[in-house]
């Protein structure tokens, strides 16, 4: 007998003393908590080491809604001896791009040394032999 009464959201199994559990019953409870499970919003990690090239893409199937990129074990912002600043970090939202970093429809890219406009800050997320790390947002 399956259980005398579910829960309101998911309808899972709620089982009463006299309720006598099938195993059809845990079946269709673990599948309903998987396709739950798997409904949630996606957050997706990682790490990469830089190549030196000019952009590099990081593909993973699906447009974030953000993006946070870091240098590993490196200064997120350092001053540089003229006075402006290098970033080994960046932070981009769909449809802007960030300093550094842009989403882009199956990921995102980064750039190795990107100047943007009369800004005395230079980029650098993809330097040769850098590892990064990632936190990107469905």
């Amino acid at each position: 007998m399956s259980s005398s009464s579910k829960t309101a959201n998911l309808k899972l199994n709620i089982w009463s003393g006299t309720d006598k559990p099938k195993r059809e019953d845990f079946n269709s409870d673990n599948q309903k908590t998987e396709e739950a499970f798997n409904s949630l919003e996606k957050i997706r990690s990682g790490s990469y080491v830089g190549d030196g090239q000019a952009s590099r893409v990081i593909n993973f199937g699906f447009q974030p809604s953000a993006v946070f990129v870091a240098a590993v074990g490196a200064p997120g912002v350092e001053t540089r001896p003229d006075g402006g600043v290098i970033l080994r970090s960046g932070v981009a939202s769909a449809g802007t791009q960030g300093f550094g970093v842009e989403v882009t429809a199956s990921g995102f890219r980064v750039f190795a040394d990107s100047h943007q406009g009369q800004t005395p800050a230079v980029s650098e997320l993809n330097a040769p032999s850098v590892s990064y790390f990632y936190i990107a947002y469905k």
